[in-house]
């Protein structure tokens, strides 16, 4: 007895179909180099969104949406694995900086490789997979229940940043940062970034400078980070109890300096100090929204690229006055959940890879800046009190110094695949107080401190053309020095000079040390000798 023969099933070659191209949607997720649990993370967030997308009611729009995101998915996918960050605003930055000759070479070079060939062959893949698909036939039920998966998925993440975070046993699976960055999320950034009105600063008279003939020609790439709330005596490199530097203090070449006086308690008049140079009678004589020069400015006159990326508020860049040839504000990737400086990272490599030899890059963290718990993952939780408030925030602003060990860290590796000369500075804008004394003060600006503008500082470098400027920065890292004198030494490294222009003594230069230096204090000035002693 011979059976009926089967009919062909209708959807057969659409299931396929929707196969390949969730595999498409899931390649850029998976070629960017990252630990497993985050792209697991991200695979996860990516089916998430797309359970949620299928149910929709609105197949027309979703549709729509589709098709541009499956077409990009494979050069995405092919960017993230060469360059290993998702493509965004530096892509069009690196097009716009790029002429003819370098275009054309780049094509051929990309001509010559299987990973091109393989991108062509899965567009087409993708165009064939797009004709034979089908809309499957749900049922209402089972979308709504694609539709509370996907939107549980996410919640997770949501509820584990929010102030529920402590009382949650859960990982944070997908969390708000995450999202933003997985693809095709991530190509909503740089295309607001783009929409975004650049700030309006001040404008400045033209700078003048000369830069020396042995680095005009040199490939340089010079990155200052600007840190937030990190003591000096904090760090374990310095002597601290605690090691909160356990990859900084193995490293060869740092030199920190453990002596240092910030000009200000406060953010909004120490960062625009140190960008300006300016002590704190400078700052008092000249607020910085006056249009004074800053670090851009020296460094853009002498042929370098500039860049500014920062994890804090808008409005501060715009105070400080950053013109810069790319500015970049990162705190709106995660508005209402804890700030984190590792998405800084994939920020440096892509300014990395603009073609430009000798570049300036600013990268201001957010620090350690309260609430110190959030501003480092929980794998950084090593350190902790004995159940009182004092001694339990003390431990988690600990916590925060040994992540941004980690995150200097990972600009210097970064900075190791750099062409020429590199130079790395950590200058924090501030100390804290940590109840150090009978009076027991806590956090930063408003009440002047020994302890809260003790800032950490450091430096770094490689193949330098001047080495003999670098043993002399590492003779002086005993010195009681001041915190205007980090942009200073970054120039003097650099080659780039001056004329006319009284700036402070540089660090890679024979130092008189002061015995007292001052730090502005509300309208007036105050005077700390090494110790923490009033002047009189």
């Amino acid at each position: 007895m011979t059976g009926h023969p089967q009919p062909p099933d209708p959807h057969r070659f659409s299931r396929w179909a929707d196969s390949l191209l969730l595999a498409v949607l899931l390649l850029p997720v998976l070629a960017l180099p990252q630990r497993w649990g985050d792209r697991a993370a991200g695979v996860g967030a990516m089916l998430a969104l797309v359970l949620v997308a299928a149910s929709l009611p609105w197949p027309r729009l979703v549709r729509l949406l589709a098709l541009p995101c499956l077409l990009l998915a494979p050069p995405v996918a092919w960017y993230a694995w060469r360059f290993g960050v998702m493509p965004g605003d530096e892509l069009m930055l690196a097009l716009r900086m790029s002429d003819g000759r370098s275009a054309v070479e780049f094509l051929a070079d990309a001509a010559r490789q299987w990973s091109t060939w393989a991108v062509l062959i899965l567009e087409v893949l993708v165009a064939l997979a797009l004709k034979l698909r089908r809309p499957w036939p749900a049922a209402s039920r089972w979308r709504q229940v694609g539709l509370l998966c996907g939107l549980a998925y996410l919640a997770t993440g949501f509820l584990h940043d929010s102030f529920l975070r402590t009382r949650l046993p859960l990982h944070p699976w997908a969390s708000p940062e995450l999202v933003l960055r997985t693809y095709p999320v991530s190509l909503v950034q740089p295309l607001v970034l783009l929409a975004t009105p650049r700030p309006v600063v001040a404008a400045i008279a033209p700078v003048r400078v000369k830069v020396d003939p042995a680095a005009r020609h040199r490939p340089q790439t010079y990155v200052l980070v600007i840190g937030e709330s990190a003591r000096a005596d904090r760090l374990g490199l310095n002597g601290y109890g605690r090691d909160t530097t356990p990859i900084l203090g193995a490293l060869p070449g740092v030199v920190s300096f453990p002596d240092v006086r910030s000009v200000s308690d406060c953010t909004h008049t120490a960062v625009p100090a140190m960008l300006t140079m300016s002590d704190a009678a400078g700052i008092a004589r000249r607020p910085p929204d006056e249009g004074a020069p800053t670090l851009f400015d020296y460094f853009a006159a002498a042929g370098f690229f500039t860049a500014f990326v920062s994890m804090h508020e808008p409005a501060l860049a715009e105070a400080i006055g950053i013109r810069a040839d790319h500015a970049r504000n990162l705190r709106y990737l995660n508005p209402g959940s804890p700030v984190r400086d590792d998405a800084l990272l994939p920020e440096l490599r892509r300014l990395l890879l603009v073609p430009q030899p000798r570049k300036f890059i600013v990268l201001q963290l957010i620090g350690s800046h309260f609430e110190y718990e959030q501003r480092y993952p929980a794998d950084f939780d090593v350190f902790h009190g004995d159940g009182t408030p004092e001694r339990d925030r003390s431990a988690r602003y600990d916590n925060s110094l040994r992540y941004t060990d980690w995150i200097l860290s990972r600009v210097i590796e970064a900075l190791h695949g750099a062409e020429g000369e590199v130079v790395l500075a950590y200058a924090s804008d501030h100390g804290e107080n940590l109840y150090d004394d009978a009076r027991q003060r806590y956090q930063h600006c408003g009440s002047v401190t020994h302890f809260d503008t003790r800032p950490a500082t450091l430096f770094w470098a490689e193949r330098l053309y001047r080495p003999q400027s670098w043993q002399t920065l590492a003779a002086n890292r005993g010195r009681y020095i001041g915190q205007e004198m980090v942009g200073a030494t970054l120039l003097d490294l650099a080659g780039v000079r001056v004329p006319g222009v009284v700036l402070p003594d540089s660090l890679a230069a024979p130092l008189v040390e002061r015995e007292v230096r001052y730090v502005l204090d509300g309208g007036k000035l105050t005077g700390f000798a090494r110790d923490g002693s009033l002047a009189p």
